[in-house]
């Protein structure tokens, strides 16, 4: 629990501006009761309410409950399956007192900021609610008329566009389609039906923008820069993933490997904590664009961050961003690894199709 709580702290800063440091209530009445004015505002803001000088805290809040309630009814089809997982399981208990990473912190964060779900502090137990008012939708809408069955390809397809975005930085909606049809040949999607659900999950999921005809990484690009990267590797094939993949893709991270694990360590040895936190995250940005061992190690530098002058450190540090970055799928290689891409475009050339690449085998030397 001290670990969970520590990241939900850290999580974007946010920590200690949701958290309410009170015994958990259950009414959304009730809850909205125990934010400050600064929150309020916030849901405000979200949800368009333009409030009036003269109207009472009474009128807000009755525009607040309403607009809420309404917002969950109208977007909760288009969650992404932790989201769904996650309120279902806060219908049938008063509170969540644990997290499963199962569930992703991010998860937590968007349904708390469209005034969802509400974070209580008791001590050091964390308790999550789910308003009552609310849970009464969650159960109307996934318990009655098999909507929730119904609702599970659309929770797949919300793995399919995080696993994308995760994979290819930025990608076009006719290739997502591609590929789900190419994997669901009993399950169909046309266009049409697709864009309509990206239009609607865009609004409620975080991780991505739909712009157009492209889908990118909201936390990663605008709409300039992702066109400029689509431009850019548009003559790079895809790296087609296989069914099995998509989850990984969606769920695990670079820093879930035992390589990435070999660097973390090797740089906290050697580098003090602050600085090392800033490296490693600078470490992961660079491998997922594609960035070489010497362009990294540049970058370091001129931020102040690695000592060109430690050539042990350096070399070593250079051999572990390398085994690092052959085994990191990244956004420059459209998928690929940059350890497959020259082998790639050349069976590309030859007209050999893609599915027949056998994967290159890397060498780590020592």
């Amino acid at each position: 629990m001290m670990r969970e709580r520590e990241i939900m702290k850290d999580f974007n800063g946010l920590g200690d501006r949701l958290a309410l440091k009170k015994s958990p209530v259950y009414s959304l009445r009730e809850c909205l009761g125990s934010y400050d004015e600064r929150m309020w505002q916030q849901l405000e803001r979200t949800f368009g309410i333009e409030r009036s000088k003269l109207e009472g805290k009474q009128e807000r809040m009755r525009q607040l409950e309403a607009a809420i309630q309404q917002d969950m009814k109208r977007q909760l089809l288009y969650l992404t399956r932790r989201q769904a997982y996650f309120l279902l399981e806060c219908t049938q208990k008063p509170y969540i007192n644990h997290l499963s990473e199962a569930f992703g912190f991010e998860t937590i964060f968007s349904l708390i900021d469209v005034g969802w779900i509400y974070w209580f502090e008791i001590g050091e137990e964390m308790c999550f609610v789910l308003p009552d008012e609310l849970k009464r939708i969650v159960a109307d809408t996934f318990f009655e008329d098999d909507t929730f069955s119904e609702q599970q390809k659309f929770y797949e397809l919300s793995e399919y566009i995080e696993a994308f975005v995760h994979l290819y930085g930025v990608f076009e909606k006719d290739y997502l389609l591609d590929i789900w049809n190419q994997h669901h040949p009993k399950d169909l999607f046309t266009i049409e039906k697709l864009e309509n659900y990206v239009r609607g999950a865009n609004k409620r999921q975080p991780v991505f923008v739909s712009e157009g005809r492209l889908i990118y990484a909201a936390d990663e690009f605008n709409s300039e820069s992702a066109l400029g990267l689509s431009n850019e590797v548009s003559e790079l094939p895809y790296y087609r993933p296989k069914p099995e993949e998509i989850w990984p893709l969606a769920y695990k991270k670079t820093q879930d490997t035992v390589i990435y694990h070999q660097l973390e360590k090797y740089v906290r040895r050697w580098i003090p904590a602050n600085q090392s936190k800033e490296i490693l995250s600078d470490v992961l940005n660079f491998v997922r664009v594609g960035f070489l061992d010497k362009e990294v190690t540049t970058e370091l530098v001129l931020d102040g961050l690695l000592d060109p002058t430690n050539n042990t450190f350096m070399n070593k540090f250079s051999f572990y961003y390398k085994k690092l970055s052959n085994d990191t799928r990244c956004w420059f290689c459209k998928g690929h690894k940059p350890c497959e891409l020259k082998r790639v475009m050349d069976l590309q050339q030859n007209k050999i199709p893609e599915e027949n690449i056998v994967p290159f085998p890397v060498s780590h030397e020592r």
